[in-house]
């Protein structure tokens, strides 16, 4: 079976996560995939679509496109499937956008398949007329060893982009609060710029993935402070799964696939942004409750989100569409 994945971007992290960390398993299952850069301009696009024609199936990551765009390679496509990780309906800044949603309804509703990175998002795919949808949340690989859990004091920390710094930005009141009381902590802060973080004892560093494993095989709580919008709720939690695999005892908000990462009992603390002051100074001030949650986040990574297994239902959902 020969599929091709259509992505605008193949460095983004989402593409990381939604295709490349695939193709190794696929291949291995005999599933024959290529990553295919989205060109610019119309008529390279309409050159590329025509070279669709003898794949098995065409998954397009993320991106909308007008209707004479999308009708051509919708034509072009004996199987045609959409992979959704963001609300690319809405806009982070929290504005209407009529043309994302305009654009967003009809992809859904005219592919074969839409594969959504939470139930959050395969509801929202549904309600504007996906026929077929499943979710395929993300998965992460499990590093040999786990954090330490019983440093003292902790070590807090935070990875995300440039996208989603000004979240952790807007909780530096509540972590200046929580030094105040409870001091000795240090955050460290993955991203692709220096946080501001006025009063909040940090350390910098450039993201990376290397630099992203050392960070969290150092730490001992993880941090996943989203607000609560219609953007935000279409995270996928890709953090949190992170933290998890490392044994950190993870607070996070119950949405943006918080809440379904952690599962049921929750494999860490979950509290609204609103609590996220009482929940940290809970954990910072309780080593026991922290030895706990790494050994139960640990459990859940390797019970409900391994990357070999999410790979596995990947080519599984590529034969049977």
């Amino acid at each position: 079976m020969r599929v091709v994945f259509l992505t605008a971007d193949p460095d983004s992290a989402s593409a990381r996560v939604r295709v490349h960390e695939h193709l190794p398993a696929l291949a291995a299952g005999g599933v024959d995939a290529a990553v295919w850069t989205i060109p610019r301009g119309a008529a390279a696009r309409l050159r590329t679509w025509g070279r669709l024609r003898d794949v098995d199936a065409v998954v397009l990551h993320r991106k909308l496109f007008d209707r004479v765009t999308f009708a051509a390679l919708r034509r072009a496509s004996r199987r045609l499937l959409y992979d959704i990780d963001d609300a690319l309906y809405t806009r982070p800044h929290g504005k209407a956008d009529s043309r994302a949603r305009r654009r967003f309804a009809h992809t859904v509703s005219q592919v074969d398949f839409v594969l959504a990175g939470s139930e959050y998002l395969a509801r929202a795919a549904k309600t504007r007329g996906a026929k077929h949808v499943a979710v395929l949340r993300p998965g992460v690989a499990i590093p040999q060893a786990s954090a330490s859990a019983d440093a003292e004091p902790p070590r807090l920390v935070w990875t995300g982009s440039a996208a989603t710094l000004p979240y952790l930005e807007a909780l530096a009141p509540t972590l200046r609060a929580v030094h105040q009381r409870h001091p000795g902590w240090e955050l460290d802060v993955l991203a692709e710029e220096a946080p501001a973080l006025p009063g909040v004892p940090h350390r910098f560093h450039p993201w990376s993935l290397e630099a992203e494993d050392r960070v969290l095989a150092g730490a001992q709580i993880g941090l996943y402070p989203l607000p609560d919008t219609p953007w935000a709720r279409g995270k996928c939690a890709y953090k949190v799964l992170r933290y998890l695999a490392w044994g950190l005892a993870v607070l996070s908000v119950p949405h943006g696939g918080g809440a379904d990462a952690l599962g049921d009992p929750p494999a860490g603390r979950l509290a609204p942004l609103e609590e996220f002051g009482v929940a940290l100074e809970q954990l910072l001030a309780d080593p026991t409750e922290r030895q706990r949650l790494s050994g139960a986040a640990r459990e859940r990574a390797l019970r409900r989100h391994l990357l070999s297994a999410r790979s596995t239902e990947l080519a599984e959902l590529l034969r049977r569409v």
